[in-house]
């Protein structure tokens, strides 16, 4: 019954992200393909603005005031188009040049290619995450996720689902804005279906890696590889064939704001690539400008720093568009020295923006953020070629198929501008894995400098470059059997030499881990990936938050007065009783992820609790807090960390024991603190401030 659950939460997902941007960006005129495929991030930035509006104003957000609304702001325009073409308004017939972003939307054999994509993206997903989930509900507990899921939680509590007040789920001082396009869909997923979030989230993970990404990428392929279509074909094998992404943003962090944001920037590409080619007419250049303002305002509602990715993707096909512009213009005479001088100055004003941004203080907290060089220049360079970012195993096959498809563009001018995109990316990767200084510092800091982001970015380029390389090598072998073959010229031996072919580099691809006999186990990359992603979701395996505390924390909830608010040590796992189990815990996040500094109760609290007896300063927070209650679960799983004496560290995470030295010496002897519940070491504590 849960899987149906999954299923319906799933399907859920995709129709709100498609259907209000479908009705929006069909009154434009685009094709209904192209309207569809255009959705997501123009369904997700009218989502993020109506919640920015409705938590300034105090309504609180719901299925209704979001959902609703936005299917009422978008089915509007198309109205209005529909009443005017009634009344035989020419104008309003227009057909926006009919392709949009895709070019001749009316070939049906575009469809099917179109559904290959999703069936490809259905099978692999199914095969890589669905069938490594230990039921529905399953959910890692990475570091990254506690904070994911307590804003989730947050939004379905107080229906305050804006950004800009976010990240205040933890007591800080700062900055409360946070990127929160993936809560706010997971949010009104299970909000909607009567879901638990944990379903909900594992629904939406599916549905964006199966369906959104696939379909983000046709579109932008259709543009890119519009010369070379057995390549953009083949594009329907190769999208999901790298670990770097998206998989590995599963597996790591989990880094889920960023896996929805990189799903949907390739349509804001596609319409980028549109506004400068040279041969676009102004009237295509305004109607595709709308909407990329949507899409990237899509985009930075989910994390902006996808949008850098995205420079860096454009940079080299603006510069083979300079060229063009000075051909159709007056500037044509004076083309040896206009065409290098605009170059010129076109990078030099892309420097001064980049680092206009690099100084400007809302960027501060991201581009300052401690990454330091975790290989050798060698190595480095050695993961670049097989595609091994990040101490991930490297993909052979792919990354062989990647350099023929590198050889292909360098041969063939027209694409040439697809390896460059890949050799700056591979470039900034290069930067942040095996380098410190200020050029990582001023290159990489808008990712975090982050290798797992910045490998990942690579695999927009690496996705084309695989399939040009696989459909070069498929020609290589046919001509090699040519002579061999019953009848060369027959298209039906060759179309079962291509499917040949395509099988086994798929095979070896996503190859899982296997045993040598008398040997060594090998991990292949995709069952790494497997691997990963079943140890970390698996009830089984050691957790922060075990099942024992759960049982604990619902024996918590029965006993206390539904809302009162409990102090806590997160670290204990206690940090995920909010998120998973609706605990009001007074620490929702661990430490990495508060976006300010701790607020001066806060402080008090943490390093004096213990003393609150004695201390009125500690005594005062405590009373301003309006907490009732101290819980603490079990923290036998930290050991000294051999590396730093001052912290203790276990499987999912690593604290400094003087910061919590206030909670951490509670015990059933303090005063003030009356035990109320205990079962092995943990304890719940009512907390008696008045004693102070």
């Amino acid at each position: 019954m849960m899987w149906l659950s999954f299923l319906a939460s799933m399907m859920l997902a995709a129709g709100l992200l498609y259907i209000p941007g479908f009705l929006l960006v069909s009154a434009f005129g685009y094709s209904r393909r192209t309207s569809l495929l255009l959705s997501p991030p123009i369904a997700l930035a009218l989502y993020g603005i109506l919640e920015i509006i409705e938590q300034k104003i105090g309504i609180k957000s719901s299925v209704g005031t979001v959902v609703g609304v936005s299917l009422c702001i978008s089915i509007i325009p198309l109205l209005v188009k529909v009443v005017m073409q009634k009344l035989s308004v020419d104008a309003m017939k227009r057909d926006a040049n009919a392709a949009g972003s895709d070019g001749n939307v009316q070939k049906r054999h575009d469809w099917l290619v179109l559904f290959g994509f999703w069936t490809v993206g259905i099978f692999i997903t199914t095969f890589v995450l669905v069938r490594n989930l230990d039921g529905p509900d399953s959910y890692s507990q990475l570091f990254d996720n506690a904070w994911h899921m307590g804003i989730v939680r947050k939004f379905l509590t107080t229906g305050d689902m804006s950004p800009l007040t976010s990240g205040n789920i933890v007591p800080t001082v700062g900055s409360s804005f946070y990127p929160t396009g993936w809560h706010s869909l997971v949010a009104l997923v299970a909000g909607t279906a009567g879901v638990s979030p944990l379903i909900a989230a594992n629904a939406v993970n599916a549905c964006i890696i199966a369906l959104v990404f696939p379909g983000s990428m046709f579109l932008l392929l259709k543009k890119v590889l519009s010369g070379l279509r057995p390549a953009m074909i083949l594009c329907m094998c190769t999208t999901l064939m790298f670990t770097a992404f998206p998989w590995r943003f599963l597996a790591f962090g989990p880094l889920y704001s960023n896996l929805l944001s990189f799903a949907i920037l390739p349509l804001s590409m596609v319409l980028f690539l549109n506004i400068l080619d040279a041969r676009s007419s102004w009237k295509r250049r305004a109607q595709d400008g709308v909407l990329l303002v949507a899409n990237i305002i899509g985009v930075a509602i989910t994390q902006p720093n996808a949008v850098f990715t995205m420079g860096i993707f454009l940079v080299p096909y603006l510069m083979t568009q300079i060229p063009r512009y000075c051909d159709a213009s007056k500037l044509r005479a004076n083309r040896a020295l206009t065409v290098p001088v605009l170059s010129a100055a076109v990078l030099l004003l892309i420097a001064c923006v980049w680092v206009g941004l690099y100084k400007v203080p809302f960027m501060q907290r991201t581009v300052r953020w401690g990454w330091p060089s975790f290989e050798t220049k060698p190595q480095a360079i050695f993961d670049i070629a097989f595609l091994g970012f990040h101490d991930a195993e490297p993909q052979f096959m792919l990354g062989i198929l990647v350099m023929l498809g590198f050889l292909y563009v360098l041969l063939h001018r027209e694409f040439l501008w697809l390896g460059c995109s890949h050799i700056l990316m591979c470039f900034l990767y290069f930067l942040s894995a095996a380098t410190d200084g200020r050029a990582k510092a001023v290159l990489t800091g808008f990712w975090y400098h982050d290798a797992y982001r910045l490998g990942a970015s690579a695999v927009f380029t690496g996705i084309p470059l695989a399939a040009i390389g696989l459909w070069s090598l498929m020609n290589v072998i046919v001509k090699l059997f040519d002579g061999v073959m019953v009848d060369g010229h027959d298209s039906r031996q060759r179309i079962v030499l291509f499917a040949a072919v395509l099988v086994v580099v798929e095979i070896i691809n996503f190859f899982p881990n296997y045993h040598m006999r008398g040997s060594h186990s090998v991990d292949t990359p995709f069952g790494a990936v497997t691997r990963d992603l079943r140890y970390t979701n698996s009830r089984d395996e050691p957790k922060s938050y075990t099942a024992d505390e759960r049982r604990f924390v619902e024996k918590v909830r029965q006993i206390v007065p539904s809302g009162s608010l409990i102090l806590n040590q997160p670290y204990d796992g206690s940090v995920y009783a909010w998120g998973i189990d609706d605990l009001n815990v007074y620490y929702k996040a661990w430490q990495g992820n508060w976006l300010g500094k701790p607020t001066v109760q806060s402080k008090l609290i943490m390093n004096g609790l213990a003393n609150m007896d004695e201390d009125q300063h500690v005594c005062r927070a405590v009373k301003e807090s309006h907490a009732q209650y101290l819980m603490l679960l079990d923290r036998t799983d930290y050991k000294p960390d051999p590396d730093d004496k001052a912290k203790v560290i276990s499987d999912y995470a690593s604290y400094k024991k003087r910061d919590w030295r206030g909670i951490d010496t509670v015990h059933d002897g303090t005063p003030g603190f009356t035990p109320v519940l205990q079962q092995g070491v943990m304890r719940l504590y009512r907390i008696d401030s008045h004693t102070c």
